[in-house]
This record gives structure tokens, sequence and C-alpha cells, in this order.
């Protein structure tokens, strides 16, 4: 396999945007479930990228819910948004559940 040398290095081509977004849904995931979508080094590693000058243009993650085009469709609300559990509703009494 060939490596194209004028592709700059991923973490020195990552929005901060995109770090962020995998940063709280990793982070959700392992605190609310007890399992996560890349491993904590990546995850840190992530939270302390600098901004970069080159950014990668589109959806950098292989998740349907990092494209903001399918998170809409779904309805998903992100976890990083504030007071995300005041905005789920499941349309039932239990209001224990709704995160599920």
């Amino acid at each position: 396999m060939e490596v194209d040398e004028n592709l700059p290095n991923f973490f020195k081509a990552v929005k901060l945007t995109d770090c962020d977004w995998i940063v709280n849904e990793n982070k959700h995931l392992r605190e609310q479930y007890g399992f996560q979508v890349c491993p904590q080094e990546l995850e840190e590693r992530l939270d302390d990228t600098p901004v970069c000058r080159k950014p990668i243009q589109g959806v950098v993650w292989y998740n349907l819910l990092s494209n903001p085009r399918y998170a809409h469709m779904f309805s998903y609300i992100e976890a990083g948004v504030p007071d995300r559990d005041a905005l789920i509703v499941d349309g039932d009494d239990d209001e224990d559940n709704d995160c599920e």
C-alpha cells in the first residue's frame, strides 16, 4: 500500500468540532452504558488536539450519527448538547427511561 506523502497526519487535520463530537459520544457511552466506540487513549489524544490549519472536509468518522444529515433524519441529539436529557422524551410516563 502506497502512502501519499502530501496527506497530513490525521491528528493535524481533524477539526476541533469533530474531536469534540467523538469525545462527547465516547464519554457518554462509557458512563451510561459501559462501552465505548474508541479506546480511551484515542479519546484523550483527540481531546488534546490543537487547532488545525488544513482541516479534513466532510464527515471524518465512519459513524452514521456523525453525519448531520442522518442525525437529523433520526432526530438524534448529540451527547455534547447541554441539558440533552431534558430534550429526550419517549412518550411513556416512565421518566427514568427517556435516554434509552
